[in-house]
């Protein structure tokens, strides 16, 4: 095949995925496979360690300019695609660390579409380290300009209450009247996410440690926590991490879309929370259908006789059902969440509409 045919079939195949971003491709041999492969490309390298791949294949690389699908992202993504060979072990593409103050976080998705997620990495020097295995995907860097942040709260505040908000709203911690016994100080310190995940589950923010300073000072009504979160509609639950047990624990939590946040509340005076989502679908169109006639749903994400609360979006309306059928079908339907059955859609949307946008959260006992 002349070589000139064979750059061209990759441009094609290229073209549709990477929205005709600038491709660098090139032929990773047996050999290659063998012993280990670096490639330096114009903006970032990428190293395939050896017997990384199965077997020999094309592999290419592109930058091309950030879009909204991910705020405050820098100018570039990041794109790779494997093209002939399955990932045997992790490869590592280094990208340059940005020079802006702040929490560096690297995000990836799969594809090149899809939801944003946490990827795995680490600073060495001036590059981001980040862990990959799989065959095609995307990666961008956001640099949140967070730094410790803490505040003094007298006697007279404490009897109002008071809501704590770090610069830029990424930590919100609201304090009821008189939930505090003393004068205190209240300091938050951002945290890369470095500790290791719950299975199932990745970063959708920042850590965020909250300290609750002073003498003898004590917690006598729960403190409300919100975090901003990154896009996406899949499942968002804030975690603390237990000290004791080196683990992360869920805490319950809401998902308030409005306003971009999650929250949580806690009797704690110090506490490390981030959070994390878990892949599941929780907003998306909600349909209905006559089935039992009663508080029921159909759901492709969890099991029959999972109670859930569906709450619509529009009006803040909520139900309780319990599911027990298998649906809607998101091969056909990708943006429905959850099918209601008619009785417990007309709880919180008039029938007429037919759909209507909410959130469903699982009730676990």
């Amino acid at each position: 095949m002349p070589r000139w045919f064979f750059l061209l079939i990759l441009f094609f195949l290229f073209l549709p995925i990477f929205n005709s971003a600038q491709a660098q491709s090139l032929f990773l041999t047996g050999e290659d496979i063998q012993v280990g492969k670096e490639i330096l490309l114009d903006d970032f390298r990428v190293i395939f360690p050896s017997g990384s791949l199965d077997k020999y294949s094309r592999v290419a690389f592109f930058t091309k300019p950030a879009d909204n699908s991910l705020p405050s992202a820098l100018p570039y993504f990041y794109n790779w695609q494997v093209l002939d060979a399955n990932i045997v072990k992790d490869f590592f593409i280094y990208l340059p660390r940005p020079d802006q103050a702040g929490a560096v976080q690297v995000w990836q998705r799969e594809a090149g579409k899809g939801e944003w997620r946490a990827a795995d990495f680490i600073e060495e020097g001036s590059e981001l380290k980040v862990k990959v295995r799989s065959k095609l995907g995307q990666l961008a860097v956001t640099v949140l300009p967070l730094s410790p942040f803490s505040l003094y709260l007298d006697e007279a505040t404490i009897a109002k209450g008071f809501r704590v908000q770090m610069p830029g709203g990424y930590f919100v911690l609201h304090i009821p009247a008189a939930a505090l016994t003393a004068p205190a100080e209240i300091k938050i310190t951002p945290i890369l996410p470095v500790y290791p995940k719950p299975p199932g589950w990745d970063y959708a923010s920042p850590l965020f440690y909250f300290q609750v300073m002073g003498d003898n000072v004590q917690v006598t009504k729960p403190l409300v926590i919100d975090i901003k979160f990154s896009p996406g509609n899949s499942r968002k639950e804030i975690f603390a991490w237990n000290n004791s047990q080196k683990k992360w624990e869920a805490s319950p939590s809401d998902s308030l879309y409005k306003i971009g946040m999650v929250r949580t509340a806690t009797r704690q005076k110090e506490l490390l929370v981030a959070v994390l989502t878990n892949g599941i679908m929780e907003k998306g169109k909600a349909s209905w259908y006559a089935y039992k006639g009663g508080l029921f749903a159909a759901s492709p994400d969890y099991p029959k006789g999972t109670k859930l609360k569906v709450t619509n979006l529009a009006n803040g309306k909520s139900v309780v059902v319990t599911v027990n059928d298998y649906g809607p079908d998101r091969s056909i339907h990708p943006d429905r969440v959850i099918d209601l059955d008619k009785v417990a859609f007309a709880k919180i949307s008039s029938l007429y509409l037919g759909l209507t946008e909410v959130v469903v959260d699982p009730l676990y006992p």
